[in-house]
């Protein structure tokens, strides 16, 4: 199902098949993409935000996203920003590898939640780097009487 009502793309139960286009006409317009596995959706051209829910499998590639991509409930996603995007959220997703192609893309400001195996692909001049997301977190009480968290040593190179 590939549907526009109004400022809304639905995009929803694609398996597998010819990668799924969509073109919105309004930079004002945001894009659902809901029960999709094994599917690649090619977004072209500036959206205002693009949902993932509830995929396992996919591929979604995009150019300028205005206010940001959120992405839950999902398994072995990866999604790619060739121009810009302001924020990305990962919430309950097991397995999720952002790739961000540009120097704007860079900027992309990421928040996680309850998540696994998160991985981040830029470009650096002709070669892409990968760093994973952290995990695991070391809690304890300071002498304030409130809470430090850092990251586990096990991310420290």
């Amino acid at each position: 199902k590939l549907v526009a009502q109004g400022k809304k793309w639905e995009i929803e139960n694609a398996d597998g098949g010819e990668p799924i286009y969509c073109r919105p006409d309004d930079k004002k317009q945001t894009i659902y993409i809901y029960n999709c596995k094994n599917a690649t959706i090619v977004i072209e051209g500036k959206c205002n935000a693009v949902a993932i829910d509830k995929c396992v499998k996919c591929q979604v590639v995009m150019e300028d996203v205005i206010s940001g991509v959120e992405v839950s409930n999902s398994k072995s996603v990866k999604f790619q920003i060739s121009g810009s995007c302001p924020s990305a959220s990962i919430d309950k997703t097991d397995g999720c590898t952002v790739y961000l192609m540009s120097d704007p893309a860079k900027d992309c400001k990421i928040s996680t939640a309850k998540h696994s195996d998160v991985q981040i692909s830029y470009m650096d001049g002709e070669d892409m780097k990968e760093l994973p997301v952290p995990e695991q977190f070391v809690h304890v009480l300071n002498e304030a009487g409130g809470l430090s968290s850092n990251v586990s040593e096990l991310y420290s190179s």
